[in-house]
């Protein structure tokens, strides 16, 4: 196979990063090409890698969803509402309509940043019998079905899920004829009739700090166990999805946007090879100067302070693996887009490690604080 040259888009839903892609050519391994996509060394790194193709109609389009360990799946909330923000700012429409393994989707912008997604119509079962781990949920667990099929299990701490997730993903794969497909299992707390705290453990991908499919499905648990009512907002780390069920319509409602666009090559010795970034915005060098941070869940949230030479002292958000200690950030060199809204704000670009967001500047020692940063010096 010849070198070719893929365009791409990095974009970001509450936490789950995607890399989408339009137009694929034929003949390529999707399922190995979303393996090296996904990797967070190697690769560009991403929770799943999502393909899109026209059809006929400009509104409507066809989507297919890859995990990160190359498999594919029906569907993915998240994922759906950046693809739909990406497609409906390229055409001007406020309206897109997506043909996946797991339904039609209908999409609709609600205010910048904001998508609505009427889901498909969700099955439901409640006659699941985990055996020996029955006694985890209270009400018993539900198994729902919105075109992917996901386990929600109602537990006081939600915390849990990171070692029964893959446990009762397994137990019910190899125990259960019911369940031929390996599935999402989801962890609800419920707070009271219109808010709920998730983590899901999602097949092919593990932990992701949200799951769109996985929140509607917890709140149709949740309302087929008398536990909610009306419009639902569903807390995961990644940040809050509005789901309204009545019984027929199902609406997810939450946010979607672009971090960066780029392109990949790929040849017929490796998957790809090269990735290029282009950031929306200039990129500059700085270096850590100060960290302060604050306890969230299961990772920190740490404010970053960075020194950009004349262009001043910067501060940002991220979220960072506890395995990190602040005295390990301080003096790191980074990379940022400096916001022009506000001059006091920057955003972290590129990676360290699959836990967090910090682009280490070692093939450009010879930037300053200050330099913009071009394509050939990341």
């Amino acid at each position: 196979m010849k070198n070719t040259i893929l365009s791409f888009i990095k974009a970001s839903a509450l936490g789950n990063d995607f890399v989408i892609l339009h137009a694929v050519k034929e003949g390529i391994d999707l399922g190995a090409l979303s393996v090296f996509l996904s990797d967070r060394r190697e690769g560009i790194g991403c929770d799943q890698v999502i393909f899109v193709e026209d059809t006929p109609d400009p509104k409507e389009f066809m989507v297919r969803f890859f995990n990160a360990d190359g498999s594919e799946a029906e569907a993915c909330g998240n994922g759906t509402r950046c693809v739909a923000e990406i497609l409906m700012n390229q055409t001007g429409v406020e309206e897109v309509y997506l043909h996946t393994a797991g339904g039609y989707l209908q999409c609709k912008k609600v205010a910048d940043n904001q998508i609505a997604v009427k889901m498909p119509s969700p099955e439901w079962n409640t006659e699941i019998n985990l055996q020996e781990y029955q006694r985890i949920s209270d009400p018993a667990p539900v198994f729902v079905d919105l075109g992917n099929p996901h386990l929600v299990c109602f537990v006081d701490d939600i915390g849990y899920v990171a070692t029964l997730g893959p446990l009762l993903e397994g137990h019910l794969y190899e125990h259960d004829a019911q369940f031929p497909e390996r599935m999402n299992v989801g962890f609800a707390k419920i707070f009271d009739e219109e808010n709920l705290a998730l983590k899901v453990w999602e097949r092919g991908s593990g932990l992701t700090p949200a799951c769109g499919s996985g929140a509607c499905a917890a709140v149709v648990a949740a309302r087929v166990r008398g536990l909610v009512s009306g419009k639902v907002n569903v807390h995961q780390d990644g940040g809050i999805l509005e789901i309204d069920f009545d019984n027929s319509d199902l609406v997810m409602t939450g946010e979607a946007k672009v971090i960066y666009k780029g392109q990949i090559e790929i040849n017929s010795d490796r998957v790809g090879a090269i990735n290029v970034l282009q950031p929306l915005g200039e990129v500059y060098a700085g270096t850590i100067v100060l960290v302060q941070y604050s306890p969230t869940g299961d990772k920190e949230s740490y404010e970053i302070f960075a020194d950009f030479g004349e262009l001043g002292r910067r501060k940002t958000i991220a979220a960072l693996a506890l395995t990190y200690e602040i005295v390990q950030l301080m003096g790191r060199a980074i990379a940022g887009v400096l916001s022009e809204d506000d001059p006091d704000s920057f955003t972290l670009l590129g990676y360290l490690d699959e836990n967090n967001n910090l682009l280490l500047l070692d093939r450009s020692s010879h930037l300053k604080n200050g330099d913009r940063i071009i394509d050939d010096t990341l």
